[in-house]
């Protein structure tokens, strides 16, 4: 089957808000759910697991160092559950998403190195990052 490319838009997910603090850190209230997804405008829907009923799930964002502590340079990372053997199935189901660390706003006298992307208050749509993922049918 030939699939014409570039048809349909890019999917960028919303970056989720907290629900609230729990011990001073914030806290985020996430379903896992079924459903029906096109992938893209020639083929019929197809099954798929997301986030919060989002496939790919949405965008978590954190800023370097806050507030548990992210020590490591700022990155687009992706997120998915650590369900113990089964990790693989949850995330060929679709099961991920964005985890995005950010940069702490730098003082003037900081010479930033970091690209920028991942500068503050970037909106996630603007780091341009893609998950892929293939899935095959036997």
């Amino acid at each position: 089957m030939f699939l014409k490319k570039f048809v349909d838009e890019l999917p960028i997910p919303p970056v989720i808000k907290p629900n609230g603090k729990r011990e001073g850190l914030p806290f985020y209230n996430v379903t896992m759910e079924q459903m029906k997804q096109k992938m893209h405008r020639d083929l019929p829907p197809t099954t798929v697991w997301g986030y919060n009923g989002m496939y790919p799930g949405p965008a978590f964002e954190a800023k370097q160092n806050e507030p548990n502590p992210n020590c490591q340079r700022p990155a687009t990372l992706c997120y998915h559950d650590h369900a113990l053997g089964i990790t693989r199935l949850n995330v060929y189901a679709g099961l991920a998403g964005f985890y995005i660390l950010r940069i702490i706003k730098a003082k003037k006298s900081f010479k930033q190195t970091t690209p920028a992307p991942f500068t503050n208050g970037e909106a996630p749509s603007k780091d341009l990052s893609q998950i892929m993922q293939f899935r095959v049918k036997s």
